[in-house]
């Protein structure tokens, strides 16, 4: 209904059994991003709450690009002492998948999972569409926003007119 453009590809990347999503239009910086595990409904939940599907969809992605792999391991924030160093993820926890970003396509992982983006250099922005989705009881459900947008930058919410 708010931005009806998206409406064909989230009929195909949301997942019915879910009932909350933070959709995350995400510009990888040239550094990646460490080892971490998507928890955006944890401040709804009172507790540490990781997503329960992670969806991401390449919007752009340089055919010169090197590096930026996304690494998924296969351990959570739980089973490992600390977040790994990428590069050195082996020595934490076995690599479970290693994406190759190209224009188009989209995977899922457990949300529960350890994921990285590697460093990478390219021409031109490296950018996806990053969705989590979790199945909420109603008490958390409730609390959740029914729909925002928010400047990443400032945090702020942006008003749609």
């Amino acid at each position: 209904e708010h931005l009806p453009f998206l409406k064909p590809a989230l009929t195909r990347l949301l997942r019915p059994q879910c009932n909350c999503f933070f959709l995350n239009v995400f510009f990888a910086r040239p550094d990646g991003q460490g080892y971490h595990t998507d928890n955006f409904f944890t401040s709804y939940c009172g507790a540490f709450r990781p997503t329960d599907i992670v969806t991401v969809a390449y919007l752009g992605v340089s055919d010169l690009m090197e590096g930026g792999d996304l690494v998924v391991l296969a351990a959570s924030h739980e089973e490992v002492a600390s977040p790994p160093v990428r590069g050195c993820e082996e020595e934490s926890a076995p690599v479970l998948a290693r994406i190759r970003p190209r224009a188009g396509r989209a995977v899922d992982f457990d949300g529960r999972l350890l994921h990285a983006v590697m460093p990478f250099s390219s021409p031109a922005p490296r950018i996806s569409l990053v969705i989590e989705q979790c199945r909420l009881p109603r008490r958390h459900f409730l609390k959740t926003p029914k729909f925002s947008v928010y400047c990443q930058r400032t945090n702020q919410e942006i008003a749609l007119v």
